[in-house]
């Protein structure tokens, strides 16, 4: 099952990038329904997530990622096996990016500088980090959204 308990706010970080998780999952899971202080984007290296809140339903397959702004409470489910990676983003570096959560395809510049971050365990200095983090926020910042999303219906009698 994906962790929904990991709490970015401990780490300690102090750049706009707090945490960068990755997990593998198997089956089929469910993360419970809850939020971040923290904007997070949640990709695929492998398999296919759903996420969820109150307004849609977003479609993560692979070379995608979904933008899931502070505060923002949501979902998600795991279907079949699932390689799955989040970035979790300060308040203060989410300005400027989206407000409602949205499906990105990302790039390859984003993709690498994740699989670097994954990797980092302190060895470089810590501008190359605030440098790499950087990066990560100007690519979801320039990615346009698509429509991998299904808006769930508002009226009662839907």
């Amino acid at each position: 099952m994906l962790s929904s308990d990991l709490d970015p706010l401990k780490d300690g970080v102090t750049g706009p990038l707090a945490v960068v998780v990755s997990q593998s999952v198997e089956g089929s899971s469910l993360v419970a329904s809850h939020s971040h202080v923290r904007g997070q984007l949640l990709g695929v290296w492998r398999g296919l997530l759903t996420l969820c809140t109150e307004s849609g339903k977003w479609l993560v397959p692979k070379v995608h990622a979904v933008w899931i702004p502070p505060g923002q409470l949501h979902w998600a489910s795991v279907h079949g096996q699932a390689d799955a990676w989040s970035v979790y983003l300060r308040p203060d570096a989410c300005m400027g990016l989206p407000a409602q959560p949205a499906t990105l395809r990302i790039s390859a510049l984003l993709r690498e500088t994740v699989r670097r971050l994954e990797g980092l365990d302190g060895e470089p200095t810590e501008a190359m980090r605030r440098l790499l983090e950087q990066v990560v926020v100007n690519e979801v910042a320039s990615l346009p959204a698509e429509a991998l999303d299904l808006p769930m219906p508002t009226s009662a009698s839907l």
